[in-house]
């Protein structure tokens, strides 16, 4: 009755011929296949039946089918652009407003004669700069009994002098003229003769324009003693070294 039910709407027992075409008995084993049930009827009209309607009772089974990978795409590392060389800092070295004079008073010849009796001086020299930022003075030692000294001292005056006193202001420059320059600013030497038992005697000055003086070159010069006052009697030289630097 349940393989006419599967089938053919209808149970086998009203189908004589059919019923008589079965087998007595058919032997099921368990995990007995669809299609091996099928073989076991002798009738190949309820076969087809069986095969037909177990068919449906199995899992359709599925293909596994072959996955395909694709390669993927090559892509091109990204492009690091080189790093631009590091830009050379020019250290350029800071000017500096204000200028340092260095005197160095090495000597003198042919100076007057102040003390009769031995017809020589005893000379030294006051130095200071004139007009300057500065109140700074200087004075050499006394060599005794002498026209023609030699001092060989070395003084040194910081920021004496302001740099536009000296290389005049670019900003008041006109085209194609010199710049203009404080020729007031100056170096001044003054020369005496000690006397132990009056106030010391005067011999001489000097004044060197620091507007004339080159940069930061030293520049070894003679000069002439000048009269301090009209009338007065001076003879001789100073020899001066004179350096003027940023440093």
């Amino acid at each position: 009755g349940f393989i006419g039910q599967l089938g053919l709407g209808h149970r086998l027992d009203d189908d004589l011929e059919l019923l008589q075409a079965l087998p007595a008995k058919v032997d099921f084993s368990p995990g007995m296949e669809g299609s091996e049930l099928a073989m076991c009827v002798a009738c190949g009209h309820c076969h087809s039946i069986i095969q037909t309607a177990l068919a449906g009772d199995e899992p359709e089974r599925e293909v596994a089918r072959p996955v395909v990978v694709e390669p993927e795409e090559k892509t091109a590392a990204p492009r690091v652009a080189a790093a631009a060389p590091a830009a050379k800092m020019e250290t350029s070295k800071a000017v500096k407003q204000f200028l340092t004079l260095v005197v160095e008073v090495l000597s003198g010849r042919n100076l007057a004669a102040k003390d009769v009796e031995s017809g020589s001086s005893d000379p030294y020299c006051k130095v200071k700069v004139k007009d300057g930022r500065t109140k700074q003075k200087e004075k050499t030692k006394v060599i005794s009994k002498t026209r023609d000294p030699s001092w060989n001292e070395t003084f040194t005056f910081k920021g004496c002098v302001n740099r536009i006193a000296i290389e005049g202001d670019p900003r008041m420059k006109e085209p194609g003229q010199a710049p203009t320059l404080n020729w007031d600013v100056k170096l001044k030497v003054s020369c005496y003769d000690q006397d132990k038992l009056s106030s010391d005697e005067h011999m001489g000055v000097v004044f060197v324009p620091l507007a004339g003086i080159p940069l930061n070159r030293r520049r070894d010069i003679w000069v002439p003693l000048a009269a301090k006052i009209e009338g007065q009697r001076v003879s001789g030289d100073i020899r001066l070294r004179v350096y003027l630097t940023d440093d």
